[in-house]
């Protein structure tokens, strides 16, 4: 086989050449076989030219030449569209021809339809259209296609339905190793290079394929956080064994992000490092330089607790004031100045 880059035939362009003769054992008879073809892109427009004639010991002799061309249109959003055309005529089968559209919609791309139109000598004409929807619980397929002689409709539901403690998640068809990824206060945000696939109402959503023995990334999508929403670690890897279901937990904060000026009762700064936490006992910060600290996910009158020690002379408590008025900036973030006390003995 000859192939020639496009280095020797310019930007973007590839030629190969093929020869190739079979001969059979006490027979003066052979099959030979040659194929030529050109491919080439020119202002995103890709196109190909083939060649290939046969000729055979056992079966009548064929030429056929075809040429090929897709045309990629680039929409609003950077939604793209797909043409192609096919045009080809052999000495055994006459002349064929076929176009076709097809491109994607919707956010992340998880709704794809497609259009066909077929010519050939024998059947004639063949259209054919079809719809595929890859959603959060599950996949939908739909399809329709005639000819002169028939007419075929098709409709196809796939997905699964993982069982665990949180309670029971629908999902994509599964493969058999797959993960479980639970982020409460998260729903409706979507999972990184996984179309279709979102945390449902319930805090879950399945990943429905891993590749085992591999390190696999699940990171969810920041685009569809909210300003109440954060998610201190947005991404998690995971190393599965074969037939393993992984789970992945995301800690998740809904509420308000507050950065606070702390001070203590006498006007001193907490120490450095001093760790905040939630009435759940949760960490939800540090304190950094001039008693600042940056909380995240909690409302109006939450208490938070200040602790740099074990003893109770180390330790002290904010009160949160009411947080729900307009937010200035789109993150919806307060700036607030506030004294810490210290914690009431029990």
């Amino acid at each position: 086989m000859i192939f020639l880059p496009g280095k020797l035939l310019g930007k973007n362009s590839a030629f190969f050449l093929n020869f190739s003769q079979q001969n059979y054992w006490n027979s003066s008879g052979s099959d030979i076989s040659l194929q030529a073809g050109f491919n080439s892109t020119i202002h995103n427009v890709n196109y190909g030219l083939y060649y290939q004639n046969t000729r055979s010991h056992f079966t009548h002799d064929d030429n056929s030449i075809t040429l090929r061309v897709s045309i990629p249109f680039t929409l609003q959003e950077n939604r793209r569209i797909n043409t192609a055309f096919t045009l080809a005529h052999s000495k055994s089968s006459g002349t064929s021809g076929q176009a076709g559209v097809n491109g994607t919609l919707l956010d992340d791309d998880r709704l794809s339809w497609a259009v066909t139109s077929a010519y050939d000598d024998t059947s004639h004409s063949t259209n054919s259209a079809s719809l595929g929807y890859l959603g959060q619980y599950g996949n939908l397929y739909t399809g329709y296609a005639y000819s002169k002689n028939h007419r075929q409709a098709s409709l196809n539901l796939s997905g699964g339905v993982v069982a665990h403690r949180g309670g029971v998640t629908l999902s994509q068809p599964l493969g058999s190793t797959f993960a479980l990824v639970e982020a409460k206060d998260a729903q409706g945000v979507g999972i990184e290079n996984q179309t279709g696939v979102r945390i449902d109402p319930f805090g879950y959503a399945v990943v429905p394929q891993s590749v085992p023995y591999r390190v696999n990334s699940v990171a969810l999508n920041p685009q569809d956080f909210d300003a109440f929403l954060d998610v201190p670690n947005a991404v998690a890897d995971t190393v599965p064994t074969r037939g393993a279901i992984t789970r992945v937990r995301f800690d998740t904060f809904r509420g308000y992000s507050v950065l606070i000026h702390t001070t203590l009762a006498d006007g001193s700064y907490p120490p450095l490092g001093a760790e905040l936490y939630r009435a759940s006992g949760i960490s939800n910060g540090l304190v950094g330089p001039g008693g600042d600290v940056y909380v995240s996910g909690v409302d109006s009158g939450e208490k938070l607790q200040m602790k740099w020690g074990e003893t109770h002379q180390q330790s002290c408590e904010i009160t949160l004031p009411e947080l729900r008025q307009e937010p200035q900036q789109a993150t919806a973030w307060r700036e607030l100045s506030l004294i810490c006390t210290v914690t009431p003995s029990r």
